[in-house]
């Protein structure tokens, strides 16, 4: 098996791989075929070609509900300057250094969840955000996800840039934490 590289910082979450256009040009594409199937369905005798846009009304929701998300969590959060959500472990191989370097400097910009007390975490909005955009990745503690008002937000993933700082190789790790750390300093959009 390959050694595996430590992604860049992306603003899709792990079932895409695609950009803000490439989604809303999708969810348009979609909605079109959708609303279309309905109405040759309904003008029509063919009332069973309506069953074709089952697929996109169940898509059209799950793109609004991530929508309603990001924008419950920037309303909420705006106020109180929260940009996001930190997830890190009681890992020796990060937990002293994220405690040291990370917690102080994001401060109040950041919700922070403690994956290894998982089990305990209630349902909010930062855990919600967390586990649909990184959380049921294999590469998914530490992480953060940045609020990017209604874009999708920005997801740094760090777990192998940890691994190869143990190694010797700190490049990667220096060059996420520079990312997040701008991104954090950088105005809401």
């Amino acid at each position: 098996m390959g050694h595996k590289t430590t992604p860049e910082p992306d603003s899709a979450y792990v079932s895409d791989g695609g950009t803000y256009a490439t989604e809303l040009g999708c969810f348009f594409l979609v909605a079109v075929f959708t609303i279309g199937a309905v109405w040759i369905a309904t003008a029509t005798s063919y009332w069973y070609l309506g069953i074709i846009a089952i697929p996109g009304i169940l898509g059209g929701f799950g793109q609004i509900r991530w929508l309603v998300i990001r924008l419950a969590a920037r309303w909420r959060w705006r106020r109180s300057g929260v940009r996001g959500v930190l997830v890190y472990s009681d890992s020796p191989h990060w937990k002293a250094h994220v405690e040291e370097h990370w917690l102080p400097k994001v401060g109040e910009e950041m919700i922070v969840l403690n994956w290894s007390q998982r089990k305990r975490w209630r349902f909010s909005l930062a855990s919600e955000i967390y586990w649909h955009y990184c959380g049921q990745n294999q590469n998914c503690n530490p992480a953060a996800v940045i609020l990017r008002g209604l874009r999708k937000p920005l997801v740094f993933r760090f777990f192998y840039a940890f691994r190869d700082a143990k190694h010797g190789d700190r490049e990667a790790l220096e060059r996420l934490e520079k990312r997040m750390f701008a991104e954090l300093t950088s105005p809401e959009t």
